[in-house]
């Protein structure tokens, strides 16, 4: 494959990758797309814009975009080093653009020098200097609903390296629309494990809730005979033998009191805990709407839903977050998957270990890694629970599972 990329496009081209249009497509409307849910939306949005910055340092080309099929237009989702007047407009006649092509191959698109074309509409060469186009195919529900597309004033040559890049990034493209659209499949298994340790540790905490609770019925009624006789002093002065049993019965009231505050103080406690861990298995489990949460809010969250199982191996130590991640939405599913790993690596350590779990958060760009790494395991322990947690998650689609020297990586 890599001698046919080499090849000038009049000779065979890249497996893949379309460089000789078929007639039908120039001149005829792409089918019209009814698309979903906030595709459409004007408003930039943080993770597609990166993953088009992503494509543009990348791949060293001047210009990319997030183009989506509607009616007889291309419109622009996300875009970076467009010519003026296209940022503007934020969209293209379907029968101007490139991103056509990608739209009715359903396939990888590659044009070295539009100007060396005269099949190709010659409208972004004359009136923007486009020459070089390379477009990767966008999917909704396996249905093609765009292009991820970079672009350049100069021509170029084919690259199968170029494309891999554009097809991981339309990878991470399509997640998200995928997330935009309200579409995004609910892995209910992995939702099912990520909630266990969370629904354990709220069983204990309201345990404790009721352990308190009747605690208190027990030190209110210690209080009773005290109240008994304030009761009676607002009716008169007490007699010889009341005054002796209120002396008595002050000691005991003055502990009850006491207990009863510490009783309110672990219950505060037990409540502020229990808020926390709801939270946290609501950021984590509803991962449908994980973009409006950031990588801090997810990775808290899913701490906190597995810290029933954590906090038995000696918790979590969390390097601290980059600050280019500090508002960074989180890639979906981020919670879930961090707290499915932390579940397993506790489980391999067994609750004989106390030297915990390390933990950091990459920024590579238009995408993300957790690193875990757990002291008292072996590299080859660890390479074990890669194979592991790489099934447990194989339907996230968007997640890669690898070993990390002595560590694991977590790729979204």
């Amino acid at each position: 494959m890599s001698d046919a990329l080499e090849r000038p496009l009049d000779e065979e081209c890249p497996e893949g990758v379309v460089s000789e249009p078929h007639s039908k497509l120039i001149g005829e409307p792409v089918r019209s797309q009814a698309l979903p849910g906030r595709m459409l939306d004007r408003e930039p949005d943080p993770e597609l814009q990166c993953i088009v910055e992503a494509a543009v340092s990348g791949t060293g080309f001047s210009s990319a975009a997030i183009s989506l099929g509607a009616r007889n237009a291309i419109l622009f989702r996300a875009h970076v080093g467009l010519p003026g007047e296209l940022e503007a407009a934020g969209s293209i006649e379907q029968r101007l653009s490139y991103c056509r092509l990608v739209l009715e191959s359903e396939a990888p698109v590659f044009i070295a020098d539009a100007a060396a074309r005269p099949d190709l509409p010659q409208d972004l060469v004359e009136r923007y200097g486009i020459r070089a186009y390379a477009g990767v195919p966008l999917r909704l529900q396996g249905r093609v609903v765009g292009a991820l597309c970079v672009l350049d004033s100069r021509p170029r040559e084919p690259s199968i390296h170029l494309t891999e890049k554009l097809e991981r990034l339309a990878s991470l493209a399509g997640r998200r629309l995928a997330e935009l659209s309200g579409r995004a499949p609910a892995p209910s298994g992995l939702i099912s494990q990520a909630a266990e340790p969370a629904f354990a540790e709220i069983r204990n905490l309201l345990s404790s809730v009721v352990a308190n609770a009747a605690y208190g019925r027990i030190v209110v009624s210690e209080l009773e005979p005290m109240i008994d006789l304030l009761g009676r002093v607002a009716k008169g002065p007490l007699s010889e033998s009341d005054l002796e049993r209120a002396e008595g019965a002050l000691p005991h009231a003055i502990e009850a009191q006491r207990e009863l505050s510490f009783a309110f103080t672990e219950l505060e406690f037990v409540a502020k805990k229990l808020v926390e861990t709801v939270s946290g298995l609501e950021k984590t489990v509803a991962s449908r709407t994980s973009y409006e949460h950031t990588v801090g809010d997810a990775v808290e969250a899913a701490t906190l839903a597995a810290h029933h199982f954590t906090k038995l191996v000696g918790g979590v130590r969390w390097a601290a977050l980059p600050a280019s991640l500090e508002q960074r939405p989180a890639p979906p599913w981020t919670g879930l998957s961090v707290s499915i790993a932390l579940q397993e690596l506790a489980a391999r350590l067994g609750g004989g270990a106390q030297e915990g779990i390390d933990a950091r958060v990459e920024d590579h760009g238009a995408s993300i890694s957790i690193v875990f790494r757990a002291p008292s395991m072996s590299e080859a322990q660890h390479a074990d629970l890669v194979r592991e947690l790489g099934f447990l998650l194989s339907q996230v689609s968007s997640l890669e599972v690898c070993a990390e020297g002595q560590g694991i990586r977590l790729r979204l």
